[in-house]
């Protein structure tokens, strides 16, 4: 507090200081937090979304980077949908930051068998592709995929680990994907990344586009937010020590 001098007195005057200043910015935050083995998964974003659980998708305090809990998916057939979120109202042709922290147990299953990967975030961004995070099967490098193009890392995340990725686009298009603060892929894109269909956490929505099932992710996700209009992350940095602000 700084003090406001008038004669006479002194009167203390607060000042706020907001937390996250992007935060109104903010189109999904997913903190993971709760009791084990609850459903009730709450986006603690500034227009929350229901968030439907799906499978044996639920609040786990097996591992957690922040707050004793986190989201355990399975592997199999286990994601969250959110209801009335579409892709475009997340990325569209606009500036857009993806973060989450992420602990990968093993492969997940499902999808179109000739791409072996897990959907980390994803829904279809046309009738014939899907877009969204994934981490390739074979050897854990992760990628982005905008419905033409897919970006993908050189480095490799390790398994039964805490990792910090993020994934952004700034204003002249450039399109990064970090792994713990590092960029292990740098490139652009200018793709319109809108569609009616809705998103998912914990695997893609190629069910949607293929039929041959959606791409599920074996492990926990905390601390999920997608910031619309932002690029939070233009270089090279050091990942969020606390949990990400409400506010």
């Amino acid at each position: 507090m700084s003090p406001i001098y008038t004669p006479g007195k002194v009167v203390l005057r607060q000042q706020y200081v907001p937390l996250d200043a992007n935060y109104p910015n903010v189109s999904l935050l997913l903190h993971g937090d709760g009791p084990n083995g609850s459903t009730i998964i709450t986006d603690n974003s500034p227009s929350p979304k229901t968030v439907t659980v799906l499978g044996n998708t639920q609040i786990s305090t097996a591992q957690s980077k922040f707050g004793g809990a986190s989201i355990a998916f399975d592997g199999t057939n286990d994601n969250l949908r959110l209801e009335t979120a579409t892709i475009s109202n997340y990325f569209g042709t606009d500036l857009f930051t993806i973060e989450l922290w992420m602990y990968r147990a093993g492969n997940g299953s499902g999808g179109d068998p000739s791409v072996l990967f897990d959907g980390i975030l994803g829904g279809n961004s046309g009738t014939t592709s899907v877009c969204g995070v994934y981490i390739r099967r074979a050897d854990r490098k992760v990628s982005f995929f905008d419905g033409a193009t897919l970006f993908e890392t050189t480095s490799s995340i390790t398994n039964n680990v805490w990792h910090h990725i993020a994934v952004t686009r700034d204003g002249s298009n450039n399109l990064k994907v970090f792994i713990d603060g590092v960029a292990g892929v740098a490139s652009s894109t200018s793709r319109n990344i809108s569609s009616s269909s809705l998103l998912y956490v914990g695997s893609d929505n190629t069910s949607a586009v293929s039929g041959n099932g959606n791409h599920f992710y074996n492990g926990y996700i905390d601390d999920l937010r997608i910031t619309k209009g932002i690029a939070r992350y233009t270089s090279n940095f050091t990942p969020p020590t606390a949990p990400f602000p409400d506010i």
